[in-house]
């Protein structure tokens, strides 16, 4: 198998390879898997997420024989988490040598225990690889190890000494955390002692399950500026500035958002880095009216529902191209922009047809990869009585 590492979780040693149809692999690495880098031999640890990777493993036991990567030259530091501000997305580890402070940004892909988080999903407890451009101290990537944890979502309704009591947003059973002086603690994105939570407060927090020790608390004052949501179709991204511009379905003018570590990224269900998200896709964002930071971005379709990472659009053609469809959706979402090649099955009034049959106005069924948007069947009606 060939393609790009996704995550790699040197306690568990494994590595996810996402693949370039857009599926991904998880495979076992032993005492016996021969690992190189640049043709250098290395151990998991020594990789780079986003290298480009071929693997031979086999195929019961998902057990890698071989692991060979590529990719750019890159220092590397080893720590303790001792923070981690998410305001402004400074990350400082304690290494042998001291406290080294390093700058992360949308481009930052954190993978922490085999998964794609976020900056505020780290703890204190946790040991993290950065690894960075030779001489600078901007995270490319970060290579992380904790206990395991759970988050929560909702207003602070009771304090009592470091007991702090969440009820949830979603109207399930209240939690009580406990803070304590190696909880990471932001208020409107500024480290804060426990002292200055109030009841009242929205907050997330991130706990250990079996102890309900809190790593992290993120709160907002009291009658700060709510989060809002919007559905629409993404028509820019710059992983590089941190933004994402998105023509929202209710209508109204683009709306642009800033983009950090700290923002949880979903493509097709999976989670991913703003570099993941390609113009075109559906979208759902919520963000601070405040400041336009995004809180959360879920982008494409939900591999729940399609296991190969396909959404189906319905609707009538508006507009052709070369070898693209425009279609706008029946429900009134925003058009959908598809490639048709050579893979694309065509049906025209329910019978095989061609590209060259379609016309501007025909109804039609579209099935498509919300990552390439090619599509891969179409359904047409140019009768304009619609399916029965």
């Amino acid at each position: 198998v060939s393609g790009r590492i996704n995550t790699i979780d040197p306690i568990a040693k494994k590595i996810n390879i996402k693949k370039s149809d857009g599926t991904s692999i998880t495979l076992n690495t032993t005492t016996s898997s021969l690992i190189s880098r640049n043709g250098v031999s290395a151990a998991l640890r020594g990789l780079a997420l986003r290298d480009t990777i071929t693997a031979q493993f086999e195929s019961t036991t998902r057990n890698a024989a071989k692991l060979t990567a590529k990719g750019p030259a890159i220092a590397k530091s080893s720590g303790r988490v001792s923070n981690a501000r998410t305001g402004s997305g400074v990350l400082t580890i304690t290494t042998t040598t001291g406290a080294k402070n390093f700058q992360t940004n949308a481009k930052t892909k954190i993978s922490r225990n085999g998964r794609v988080v976020s900056l505020s999903q780290l703890t204190r407890r946790d040991q993290v690889t950065v690894q960075t451009t030779p001489g600078s101290n901007v995270a490319l990537d970060l290579l992380d190890d904790g206990p395991n944890e759970e988050e929560i979502d909702g207003t602070i309704t009771s304090l009592s000494g470091n007991n702090v009591t969440i009820t949830p947003e979603n109207g399930t059973s209240p939690v009580t955390v406990v803070a304590s002086s190696t909880t990471m603690i932001e208020l409107d994105d500024t480290p804060v002692a426990a002292s200055a939570l109030q009841v009242g407060m929205q907050v997330e927090a991130e706990y250990d399950p079996s102890t309900l020790a809190a790593f992290s608390i993120q709160a907002e004052s009291v009658g700060a500026a709510d989060d809002a949501k919007v559905s629409g179709t993404v028509a820019a991204v710059d992983p590089t500035a941190g933004t994402i511009t998105i023509n929202p379905d209710s209508g109204g003018g683009p709306i642009s958002l800033t983009v950090n570590a700290d923002t949880d990224v979903e493509v097709n269900g999976n989670a991913a880095t703003l570099a993941d998200v390609q113009v075109g896709m559906p979208v759902k964002a919520e963000y601070n009216t405040t400041t336009l930071v995004a809180s959360e971005i879920k982008a494409g379709g939900d591999d729940q529902d399609d296991e190969d990472g396909d959404t189906k659009v319905e609707g009538t053609v508006v507009s052709l191209g070369t070898n693209t469809v425009t279609i706008n959706p029946s429900d009134g979402s925003a058009p959908v922009t598809l490639t048709v090649d050579g893979s694309t099955q065509i049906e025209v009034n329910d019978a095989d047809g061609t590209f060259s049959q379609i016309q501007v106005g025909d109804s039609v069924k579209a099935e498509y990869d919300t990552t390439t948007l090619i599509a891969s069947e179409l359904e047409v009606d140019s009768s304009g009585g619609g399916d029965d």
